[in-house]
Formats: structure tokens, C-alpha cells, sequence
């Protein structure tokens, strides 16, 4: 394809990438309930969140190589069947154990949507041309985050936990359809990989000693990984620690969410004038200072929950502008592993999401000094890797 995709194709990709999101952030509300409803203490209940990341990244090591192999299509559609199945039976769950191996499956199949559309733009377009497409793919996607809470929040009003999943499987199951609709094969049977199997091990190795593509894989996993420790804490820290009604935790969780959307179409309009390259620098120097400034805020409490909300806005706001850019040039690199490095990528992705997850739960104490040190880590680790291991390898790119 030498053009731009349709709005609808577009809107299609855009809702195939946000099942993953989308199933995290509709049930973040609920965290706290489910807690007293299945008994179960707050590493328990923050472990469905660990696992169903872990799932997701083991998924997509798979789901990567099969599509350079079997094609995008088939992919997708095994894996949202794989995603509404185990999402019905999280809706059924009757403990913790079992609603923790159900978000484990339902990971595994969520895992389809976000290397499966990266391979497909790859597929197509150049690194210029695939940045500003992951931006805008990544502006519709935003709507997740934003709208998630609010659904997720209301529905525990209305039908308890249990209708959130319910829902979520509507919604796999409406996006299974969109994609047989309107979705086309955009790897050719002529570009798939015919190797075997086992040589997606060397790949895997090959990528992870190169030192241009995992350094974009890095930062930009890094810096999500705070966004998981958010996922994981900020419930706890805006319903038990704030007071905030549960239905109205959306409200303040959209705040970030809707200031990415701005700087997410700002970065589409100035790749073309500053480059991808330098818009990745930028945004990473914004995420530190976030991070730092999440730091003392969690530790101290000082200025309450308004400087939190700003603090965390800070930090979270450029995620979508490095995750476009990382991803366009880690998958610049490797364009005929476009669909092993796209899994390599969003496998690290999640790994650093759910060792962050877990390093909340660990470190909680009742206050936000957890969450704001762990993404104050995340920050500082990114900005590192981008300027140990990224600015090094591209100068001895340069002819």
C-alpha cells in the first residue's frame, strides 16, 4: 500500500491494538473490590495484573515469528478467540487462583493486537512514514485508557466485577469481527518466512545482541514499564488512599491520557520538521523529570493529590510520543523480522510492565511512595539506555 490506510481500517487497527490496554484499564476499579469480594489480599489481586502482562509478553514471543511465517491474518483471529474465551471465564471466576490463570490466558491472546498491527505497518511503509501512522493509530488507541476507566468504573456500579468481563468479551468479540471484515493479508505468501522453527531462537538472538534494536526496545519498555506501576498502584492510591469514588477513578485517570492525545498528534506534525530521532530524545528528557518529580511527591505527600495528578501527567504524557518513535526505529533495522522483532519488543515491553507491577506490590505501604519510586527507576533507566546504548550505536551507524 503507497498510501495512508482508510479512517475505518485505521479505526480497525486502532481498536485490534487497544484490546490489550482496554482490558487493563476497564479493570482497574474493580482492583480494590475484587480484593474484598475473593478474599484475597493486595499482592494477590495485583498478581492478576503481573500474570496477565507475563502472558501477554510470552504470547507475542509466538505470535511475532508465526506471522512472519503463517501470515497476519490467522494470527489475529486465533488469537482473539484464545482472548474471548479466557475473558468468559475470568467473568466466571470463583477465586482469586482461578481469575489470576484466566487473566493468564487472557494475556496470552491480547498479545495478537499490538505485534500483529506493528508487522502490518512495517510492512508497508518506511521509518518516516511508519512513525507518523503509529502515531495516529496510537492517538485513536489513546481513547482506551481514557474511556476504560469510566466503563469499567460504572459497570462495578451497575453489575458488579463480573460484568466487566462480560463486556470485554463483547468487545473481543465485535473486534474478531471488524478485522475478518476489513482487514487484508499484508505479507505476501512470496516475503513469509519458510525457516523452521527453531531457527526463531536464533533470531531472538540475533536481535538481542544488536545493539541498535535493543536499545530502542529498552527505553522505550523501560519508561512503559512506569506506566504498568501506575496501572498497578494508582487504583489503590486514588479509592483507598484519596477517597476517590470508584465510578469517578476514570476521571482522573483520563487526565494524562488526554494530554498524550495532544502531544501524540503533536509529534505527528513535527517528525517531518525535527525527526523522528530527535522527537524520541525530547520526550525521554520529559519522562525523567516526571519520574524524578513522582519521587519526592510519593515519598513526601507534599502538595497532596493535585501535585500528584501533575506529577504523574508529566511522566506519562510523552509515552506515546517513545513508543511511536522507539518502535519505528528498532523495527527500521530488522525489516525482514518485522513481525519476531515486533514480539521481542512488546514481550520486553510487558516483562518491564509486570516487574514493575510486581515491584509496587511489594514496596506498598498505604501511601503513593511505591508507585512514585518505582516510575522515578523506570524514567532514570530509559534516559540511560538511550544515552549508553543508543547515541553509541547510531554514531558508529553513521557513514
Amino acid at each position: 500500500m503507497s498510501h495512508p490506510p482508510s479512517a475505518v481500517l485505521a479505526v480497525v487497527l486502532a481498536a485490534l491494538m487497544a484490546v490489550a490496554p482496554f482490558t487493563i484499564d476497564a479493570y482497574l476499579p474493580a482492583m480494590p473490590t475484587l480484593q474484598r469480594a475473593l478474599d484475597a489480599d493486595i499482592g494477590a489481586v495485583q498478581l492478576t495484573l503481573g500474570l496477565y502482562m507475563i502472558g501477554f509478553a510470552g504470547g507475542q514471543l509466538v505470535i511475532g515469528p508465526w506471522s512472519d511465517r503463517a501470515g497476519r491474518l490467522l494470527p489475529i483471529r486465533v488469537g482473539l478467540l484464545i482472548y474471548i474465551a479466557s475473558t468468559l471465564l475470568c467473568a466466571v471466576a470463583w477465586s482469586i487462583e482461578t481469575l489470576i490463570a484466566a487473566r493468564f490466558l487472557q494475556g496470552l491472546g491480547a498479545g495478537v493486537g499490538p505485534v500483529v498491527v506493528r508487522a502490518m505497518v512495517r510492512d508497508q511503509f518506511d521509518r518516516e512514514e511508519s512513525a507518523r501512522l503509529m502515531s495516529l493509530l496510537s492517538m485513536i488507541f489513546l481513547a482506551a485508557p481514557l474511556v476504560a476507566p469510566f466503563v469499567g468504573g460504572w459497570l462495578l456500579v451497575w453489575t458488579g466485577w463480573r460484568g466487566i468481563f462480560v463486556f470485554l468479551a463483547l468487545y473481543g468479540a465485535l473486534t474478531l469481527v471488524a478485522t475478518h471484515v476489513k482487514v487484508r493479508e499484508t505479507l505476501p505468501v512470496e516475503r513469509r518466512s519458510t525457516a523452521p522453527w527453531r531457527v526463531v531462537l536464533r533470531d531472538y538472538a540475533r536481535l538481542l545482541v544488536m545493539r541498535s534494536f535493543i536499545g530502542y526496545a529498552l527505553a522505550s519498555s523501560a519508561a512503559f514499564a512506569g506506566m504498568f506501576a501506575y496501572f498497578s498502584g494508582s487504583p489503590f492510591v486514588f479509592i483507598d488512599l484519596y477517597g476517590v469514588p470508584a465510578e469517578w477513578y476514570g476521571a482522573l485517570f483520563g487526565i494524562p491520557v488526554v494530554l498524550m492525545v495532544g502531544v501524540n498528534a503533536l509529534n505527528r506534525r513535527l517528525i517531518p520538521r525535527y525527526g523522528s530521532e530527535r522527537m524520541l530524545s525530547w520526550a525521554l528528557v520529559a519522562n525523567l523529570v516526571g519520574g524524578l518529580s513522582l519521587a519526592v511527591v510519593g515519598a513526601t505527600g507534599w502538595g497532596g493529590l493535585p501535585l500528584l495528578v501533575i506529577c504523574l501527567a508529566v511522566y506519562l504524557t510523552p509515552l506515546s510520543t517513545i513508543a511511536a518513535n522507539a518502535m519505528a526505529g528498532a523495527l527500521e533495522k530488522v525489516p525482514a523480522l518485522a513481525g519476531t522483532a515486533s514480539a521481542l519488543s512488546g514481550a520486553l515491553t510487558y516483562g518491564c510492565g509486570a516487574l514493575a507491577g510486581f515491584a509496587v506490590g511489594r514496596l506498598h505501604d498505604g501511601s503513593a511512595f511505591a508507585m512514585g519510586v518505582v516510575m522515578a527507576v523506570t524514567g532514570l533507566v530509559a534516559s540511560l539506555v538511550y544515552r549508553l546504548v543508543i547515541r553509541p550505536a547510531l554514531a558508529t551507524e553513521r557513514p
